[in-house]
Order: structure tokens, then sequence, then C-alpha cells
């Protein structure tokens, strides 16, 4: 880790969104599917792989945000246009550092809503609630995804 990481917005950058799915679905593999059943891994999987992020990026409806150390992607978040956020992962190496905190930031900037939503997994949790995001709800369980549906109120 440099030190130094620049937040870009990759909509348009076909190649970045791909390293960036690389990196959602490594750090996923590594922190968040020991908590899920194997269902639940295939779900996100899936989603991962099935174009929906890349076609909504793609036609305007989402815009995803990426820390870049140097041109490595250390971290990706991406919202669609009404402040739902779709996926957000940070490396380890850049976890508890502030780079999830500039993501946000830096998806703010992109999405012009009124509140953001999440479902937040449990690793994720904490860090949602450390932004201000408070539980719509209780933890629920979705085809093998556990969650907990967050809102953050902005206006």
């Amino acid at each position: 880790m440099s030190g130094t990481l620049t937040i870009k917005c990759i909509d348009r950058d076909e190649r970045s969104v791909k390293e960036a799915l690389r990196l959602v679905l490594r750090v996923f593999l590594e922190y968040d599917a020991p908590l899920f059943s194997p269902e639940g891994k295939e779900t996100f999987r899936a989603y991962v792989y099935s174009g929906v992020i890349e076609r909504s990026l793609s036609e305007g409806l989402a815009h995803m945000a990426a820390a870049f150390d140097g041109d490595m992607i250390a971290g990706v978040m991406a919202s669609d246009i009404y402040g739902h956020i779709m996926i957000a992962f940070v490396d380890g190496d850049y976890q508890h550092c502030g780079t999830g905190r500039a993501l946000f930031e830096g998806i703010k900037v992109l999405v012009d809503a009124d509140a953001f939503t999440v479902n937040a997994a449990p690793p994720g949790y904490p860090f949602y609630k450390a932004l201000g995001f408070v539980p719509d709800g209780a933890e629920r369980t979705v085809d093998g995804l556990v969650f907990t549906p967050m809102t953050l109120a902005l206006r």
C-alpha cells in the first residue's frame, strides 16, 4: 500500500469495471462467503456474473467509484441512481484506513440522492453503521444471502 489512494468514477471504463468485479468476488470469497450457505455463495456469484451491474452502468442507471493505489484497484463501490448501494468491497490490505469512507464520499458526488440504502452483509454492517446508516428492520436471509437493510438519510 502506497498510502495515497485516488477515487475515480469508472462507469465507462470496461476494463476497470471488469477488474473491479474480480476484486469484488475475491474479497467476497475471503471475507463474506464463509458466513453464507452454499446457496448464498452461488446467489452472489450469479449476481456478479449476471451482467446486471455492467448493464446498469452502461445504461446510466448506476455509477461505480474505485479507489486506486497507482494502477491497482484497492476498493470499489457502486450505487444505482436512486441511492441503493449495489456492491461495496475493499481489499483486505486497504480496510480500516478510510478507503470505504472515501469510496462512499465519491459515490455521494456521483449519485444525487436524498438517502442511500444498502443490504448490509454481517461483515459490512459495522462500516455502514459508522457512516450513519440505521437498520430498517431485522437481519434477514434471502436466497441464502444474510443481510440487514439499512438507510442513511442525507436531506
